[in-house]
């Protein structure tokens, strides 16, 4: 994934220290905000623009847990009903297929990339 160097604004929704370490280490010259929470990561979205958003499904510590309140679905539908708040990139990076698959339901738009911490580059 080539993210362009002329987009500074990232939102990084994802509870993992390593991740997140990973995310800031990929997007150096970036201004990256990461929250862990659904609620956070929607706070940032109704306050602030962004460029690229990445979202994670499972959060709190959880692995392969139901779309619903508290993980990255949340946001997904949040977008979905508050389409003048997207940014022009969304990038869908959860490991749980069927998260995952119920995010781009809602977003079809939105980039799937499982991994994305480890796939970028800035050029």
């Amino acid at each position: 994934m080539n993210v362009k160097t002329s987009l500074r604004r990232v939102l990084v929704l994802d509870d993992d220290y390593n991740r997140q370490k990973k995310f800031k280490q990929k997007l150096i010259g970036f201004d990256v905000v990461q929250v862990t929470t659904s609620k956070s990561a929607i706070a940032h979205l109704e306050n602030e623009k962004f460029e690229y958003v990445f979202l994670d499904h499972d959060l709190g510590g959880e692995a392969f847990v139901p779309s619903g309140a508290n993980t990255g679905y949340e946001v997904a539908q949040w977008l979905k009903l508050h389409p003048d708040k997207q940014p022009q990139h969304i990038v869908i990076h959860s490991y749980n297929p069927v998260g995952r698959k119920a995010m781009m339901a809602l977003l079809p738009q939105a980039t799937e990339c499982p991994g994305a911490w480890d796939l970028i580059t800035v050029g």
